[in-house]
C-alpha cells in the first residue's frame, strides 16, 4: 500500500535530516510530501536539494507562517467532539475521506486547519480513532505558537461552535448553509 505523510515545516532545518533518514527508512511504500511555510532558516531550500538524491521527498512552499491550533478541552465543549486533541497533525486518512473533503469548504490552515478537518471529519460520520504516541520535546528549533496562531484559533472555535450549534450542512465549495444537514455530503453511517 501506498503511503504519503504530508508534514508541515517551519525553522526545522536542523530537524529534516534525521527525520528524513528515520522516515525513509521504515519498511514502507513512503513518500515524503513537506510543506514550507517560508522559514527563515531555509529549511524549504535544505528541502529542494535533498530531493535530487531522494525523489520519495517533495517540498511545497507556501508563503508564510499560516497558523497553530489552540484550547482542546474548549474544542470538546463547543463541537460535541470526543476527540482528546483535535489538533494534532500526526494522522491518517482514508483516501474516500480526503475525496470528500476536497469536495468541502475548508476555510481555516495552519494547526486551526486541523481542527476544522477534525470537527468536518466526524459531521460526516467517520470515526476518528486515536492512538497515543510519545511526543518527545524537540532538540532543536523553536516552538512556533503565538499570538497570532492562537486568535486564529479562537476564531476558527467560535465559527465552527456556532455551526455546531445551529446544525446546519458543512458547505461544498460552491454550496451554502443549508437546513438539510446532509444536502452536501452523505449521511452518517455510510462511511466506514
Amino acid at each position: 500500500m501506498k503511503i504519503a505523510a504530508v508534514i508541515p515545516t517551519y525553522n526545522e532545518r536542523q530537524n529534516i535530516p534525521p527525520l528524513v533518514e528515520r522516515l525513509l527508512a521504515l519498511p514502507l511504500d513512503l513518500d515524503l510530501f513537506f510543506v514550507d511555510d517560508g522559514s527563515p532558516d531555509q529549511t524549504g531550500r535544505l528541502l529542494e536539494s535533498m530531493q535530487v538524491t531522494q525523489p520519495r521527498v517533495r517540498v511545497f512552499h507556501r508563503p508564510g507562517k499560516l497558523g497553530i491550533g489552540a484550547a482542546n478541552q474548549l474544542t470538546r465543549l463547543m463541537l460535541g467532539i470526543a476527540v482528546r486533541d483535535a489538533t494534532a497533525g500526526f494522522r491518517c486518512y482514508r483516501r474516500e475521506l480526503l475525496s470528500t473533503l476536497d469536495q468541502i469548504a475548508i476555510r481555516s490552515n495552519g494547526y486551526s486547519f486541523q481542527l476544522e478537518v477534525t470537527y468536518v471529519t466526524r459531521a460526516l460520520g467517520y470515526r476518528i480513532r486515536e492512538v497515543p504516541i510519545i511526543f518527545r520535546d524537540r532538540v532543536h528549533a523553536q516552538s512556533k505558537l503565538g499570538t497570532s496562531e492562537i486568535l486564529g484559533a479562537a476564531q476558527t472555535l467560535f465559527r465552527l461552535g456556532v455551526h455546531h450549534a445551529i446544525g446546519k450542512a458543512y458547505p461544498g465549495r460552491a454550496g451554502k448553509f443549508d437546513a438539510n444537514p446532509w444536502s452536501v455530503v452523505n449521511a452518517p453511517g455510510q462511511h466506514k
